[in-house]
């Protein structure tokens, strides 16, 4: 936050003398003023003109206010007084003098899991103060959670800000996009907000601390909600592996989509985190960042200056990526040069990234399509040369390696969970739908390192509802037979798409093995692939030449039902013979691979 400034501050408001000019955000601006009376120095939030001329948002404000002047907490801002018949109106809070959450992530990056549990303890503490007062925060977010210079929390803008957002346009960059990603799934859906949601958007404040990002991140509002709506957040795992696994529990419960799977309350979600051990820190993260003062007031920090000599504090995604590129190509369009650091702080503006990232993004565009348009070599390698090894800095860490064979192995559990024959009570494939859902949460962790798995990811759900559908209308075939018309395109559909979830996953999981500097073991698993997709046809095509021989012979469908099962039964071993060699051997030969050591630098140079 910038040192306190006189530019354009009135003399004035009310009874407060203004000192300084705090902040300015997208609902107003946030001065340091001092009560002569009392003795105290304040922070008056000033609302924008184009606020102050509505009589219900006015309304809604002073409503808000009086509420939260209701409560009291230690970590709750207090709130002094509201003035809605000022010129302009304002409202007078407590002065924190100290940073925002969104400040303090923004300077330092990630923080230490005891830092974070102490956050939330306290935060906890003064959701359960205003939940009991039957007040709804509806806002929770790094930016409105400030820290004194004391160590303690404090909860501000209980609404304020979210009551004025609701007159401004989805579609706005900036602040409105910035509350977004904090959003639970059913206000996301149009549902009013209630406690548990602002146990989901404490969720969300507290992963962005452990992590150093937010869970969904996107370049526009509906994509943002569409990923809230309909995806589950990548484990906190993948970013860190010091993690606890009663505290990962612990927040992947505040996380639920459904309202109904998290905490009954915020007083039974404190209760709850009371019980997690988590280990001391040796320092206190926080204390060091240096700040001179921070306005009670989110809007301040939802777009503070992006700094242009910090270390990215993550690696950046690819859709943040793409939209730094399609700015930069907008702006060099409109003549801007893309070399010096105003263009660099505009985008970082615009998009809500750092600036270490914009630069990042930029150069290695640059390099990109200068490689691009360099002609290949005279003399190019003979196609037999063997592929060069990937660098070091391509390969996977040892934490990376663990994790990745962590999840490998589930998937190789699933596979063997779907291996269980299939049960005749109703004709469904209980083994083979219950290990589609083992294997959704181990993809979902690999997507990250492969795009293969990315895709293996998707197809999880398709499969399993394509699957169900083709059951139940095998059953319903025996009393109407005229069903049995449905059966071959759903066949056809479960069978095509469960190859090529096979077929996705055995390529991610090489992916991983050249990561891990194993070419040897990768071309291993990629010839299992071709060899498993072949005997797998072949295996098809027997099975289809039977199913003819079979409709050919008998004309009673349950003796044909009956002759299928029996069929079936016969084939299950050769069923697990080909598990066994082009899934399961390959998946244990990726995870012992894993594990094992990395080559050193004189067996694979960099």
């Amino acid at each position: 936050m910038a040192a306190l400034t006189m530019t354009a501050a009135p003399a004035r408001l009310g009874r407060y003398r203004i000192t300084g000019t705090v902040g300015r955000g997208g609902m107003g601006t946030v001065y340091r003023g001092h009560d002569d009376a009392l003795g105290r120095d304040v922070a008056v939030k000033v609302i924008h003109d184009r606020f102050g001329s509505a009589d219900n948002v006015i309304r809604r404000f002073g409503e808000e206010a009086k509420n939260v002047a209701r409560l009291s907490s230690p970590h709750i801002v207090q709130v002094f007084e509201f003035d809605p018949l000022a010129a302009p109106p304002f409202l007078a809070m407590e002065l924190v003098r100290g940073p925002s959450l969104q400040a303090i992530v923004r300077a330092v990056g990630r923080a230490s899991v005891a830092t974070v549990a102490d956050c939330a303890r306290q935060v906890l503490a003064g959701l359960a103060t205003a939940h009991a007062a039957g007040i709804i925060h509806r806002d929770i977010k790094p930016a409105n959670v400030l820290r004194g210079p004391d160590g303690i929390y404090k909860l501000t803008d209980f609404g304020l800000a979210r009551s004025l957002e609701r007159e401004q346009s989805l579609t706005a960059s900036g602040s409105v996009i910035g509350t977004l990603h904090y959003m639970a799934p059913e206000v996301a859906a149009g549902e009013e907000a209630t406690a548990a949601s602002d146990l989901y958007s404490l969720g969300v404040t507290l992963y962005e601390l452990l992590a150093g990002t937010t869970p969904f991140p996107a370049d526009s509002p509906l994509k943002l909600l569409r990923r809230i709506a309909a995806e589950e957040p990548l484990p906190i795992r993948a970013h860190r592996d010091d993690m606890p696994p009663a505290f990962e529990a612990w927040l992947e419960k505040l996380l639920a989509r459904d309202p109904a799977r998290r905490f009954s309350s915020a007083a039974a979600a404190l209760d709850a985190l009371r019980q997690v051990e988590i280990p001391a820190a040796g320092s206190d993260d926080f204390g060091t960042v240096p700040f001179e003062v921070q306005a009670c007031d989110a809007d301040a920090a939802t777009t503070p200056t992006p700094r242009l000599h910090a270390e990215p504090r993550e690696p950046i995604h690819r859709e943040q990526v793409d939209s730094i590129i399609r700015t930069a190509a907008r702006l060099e369009a409109q003549g801007r040069s893309l070399v010096g650091d105003d263009t660099i702080l505009d985008i970082a503006r615009e998009l809500n990234v750092d600036s270490m990232f914009v630069r990042r993004a930029l150069d290695d565009h640059r390099a990109e399509r200068a490689r691009a348009a360099t002609p290949p070599p005279a003399s190019a390698p003979p196609p037999w040369q063997p592929t060069p090894p990937l660098p070091a800095a391509a390969r996977l860490d040892p934490a990376a390696r663990r994790a990745c064979a962590n999840a490998i192995d589930r998937i190789w559990w699933a596979s063997v969970v779907a291996l269980a024959p299939t049960i005749p009570v109703l004709g469904l494939d209980i083994g083979a739908l219950v290990g589609l859902r083992m294997e959704r949460v181990p993809l979902r962790f690999l997507a990250a390192f492969s795009p293969a798995f990315a895709t293996a990811a998707g197809m999880i759900q398709p499969l399993f509802w394509t699957w169900l559908c083709y059951w139940v209308t095998d059953l319903i075939a025996l009393a109407l037979p005229p069903l049995t018309l449905l059966l071959l395109p759903l066949g056809i559909a479960v069978i095509v798409m469960g190859c090529r979830l096979w077929w996705n996953t055995l390529s991610g999981t090489a992916d991983l093995l050249e990561q891990a500097a194993a070419p040897a073991e990768a071309m291993s698993i990629r010839s299992a692939r071709l060899w498993g997709l072949w005997l797998g046809i072949a295996a098809g095509l027997a099975a289809v030449f039977v199913g003819i021989v079979v409709d050919a012979r008998t004309s009673n469908p349950f003796e044909r039902r009956l002759v299928s099962w029996c069929v079936s039964v016969a084939s299950l071993p050769v069923g697990v013979l080909l598990t066994w060699l082009f899934t399961l051997r390959p998946l244990a030969l990726a995870s012992a691979t894993l594990r094992r050591s990395p080559r050193s630098a004189w067996e694979m140079p960099a």
